[in-house]
């Protein structure tokens, strides 16, 4: 009992130390165990990869070749580490062949995709920006009605910001490299989902097309500086909004908003839906169905309604209204949870900022902002198209 009660005397007497010790510890057995964790994880996902590389294909076929277009720069410069660490392996082991592409400035990506050729599928491993790009350049092509279905792009969220991603494989006991991983199974496994684009038109040049989010104001403003303050370390984005409130804030924005009332379709604004290639949507094809043409399956026959005979007048009909606001935020369905089940399947939401904000309730929302929170008064508009807001 001596020795116990001796211990117990001198980790009284030097309580300091003791309590250092227990909580470096602490943090060291906790970074061990998450360590321990994710080399679990990858040597699941490895061992699930391999199983596609093992498989064999007819001879008359060339193993899949993908495209990756790598921002370097994203995630503080630790785009490549993350992509050779979570994503490349798995590519590899699937029997993939990978070009790799790292872009060097700003709009690289889009002048990529202009002339993108002779692959199966373009990867984007980078955040909103770079896949902002990717998809911009993609359809702005000549031949972009053919491009959308020649190369599906596939996500590696490497970014600071990865909404979209996180939107189509996020889930609340998912960390980073369980995103990664996900997303990189996504393209080994050649899933496919078709999502709605944005098509933002300015008074001159050419359109940029966006899939998950549009932004101007002065929260905007502050985000596109975050990463001059990084010396600040993980405190930058708070050190940006300190900063920028010392200064004069931006006037409101005076604006101009039309939109046009949602339609479930009629004879004025009915397309038919179009559909990916049946190479992409489907694993059941075999070598023989080259000589042999399959029927109709019995589950892609629909009861299909004529809407070229449903008039509905007030489809088409503009409805605009006078707004002032700090900060806009429009929103595609494809990163609004739950936006798809209400109705339209091309709702956008509008999120408009306050007219005026004093400089604590500026700083405090943009850390609310940093934190992942929804920010702004919300104004929702399930609507098929928004009109440009005019400032």
């Amino acid at each position: 009992m001596s020795r116990p009660l001796k211990l117990i005397k001198t980790l009284g007497n030097h309580w300091k130390k003791s309590t250092l010790a227990i909580v470096v510890t602490g943090c060291g057995l906790n970074y061990g165990k998450n360590k321990l964790e994710i080399l679990s994880m990858m040597r699941a996902y490895c061992e699930e990869s391999q199983k596609f590389g093992d498989g064999t294909i007819p001879s008359r076929l060339k193993p899949r070749h993908v495209t990756v277009i790598l921002n370097p720069a994203a995630k503080d410069r630790k785009g490549t580490a993350l992509f050779e660490k979570y994503a490349a392996p798995l590519l590899h082991l699937a029997g993939i062949r990978v070009s790799l592409i790292k872009t060097e400035h700003e709009g690289q990506a889009k002048a990529l995709m202009d002339v993108m050729d002779n692959t199966d599928a373009v990867l984007v491993a980078g955040g909103d920006g770079t896949l902002l790009e990717a998809v911009t350049g993609l359809c702005r092509r000549s031949d972009s009605d053919v491009a959308v279905r020649r190369f599906p792009i596939g996500i590696i969220p490497i970014g600071r910001t990865n909404s979209f991603a996180k939107h189509l494989f996020w889930a609340s006991h998912l960390d980073d490299a369980k995103l990664l991983a996900e997303s990189t199974m996504a393209v080994i496994k050649g899933d496919t989902k078709a999502v709605n684009i944005v098509s933002i038109q300015g008074e001159s040049g050419k359109p940029v097309y966006a899939l998950s989010r549009l932004e101007c104001g002065i929260f905007r403003d502050v985000d596109a500086k975050i990463q001059k303050y990084w010396y600040w370390g993980p405190l930058k984005s708070k050190m940006a909004y300190i900063f920028a409130s010392f200064k004069n804030l931006e006037p409101p924005i005076e604006a101009r908003i039309s939109w046009a009332p949602p339609c479930d379709g009629c004879s004025t604004c009915y397309e038919s839906s179009l559909t990916l290639p049946e190479l992409y949507s489907s694993t059941s094809r075999r070598w023989w169905h080259s000589f042999i043409p399959r029927g109709p399956s019995k589950n892609n026959i629909k009861n299909e309604v004529d809407y070229s005979k449903i008039v509905n007048n007030d489809c088409g009909q503009w409805v605009s209204f006078d707004v002032s606001s700090t900060n806009f935020l429009v929103e595609t369905n494809n990163v609004v949870p739950g936006c798809k089940e209400q109705g339209s399947p091309c709702s956008l939401k509008l999120k408009i900022g306050p007219k005026e904000i004093r400089r604590t309730d500026f700083v405090l929302e943009g850390w609310r902002r940093s934190a992942d929170s929804n920010e702004g008064r919300e104004a929702e508009l399930s609507n098929r198209e928004i009109g440009r807001a005019h400032v």
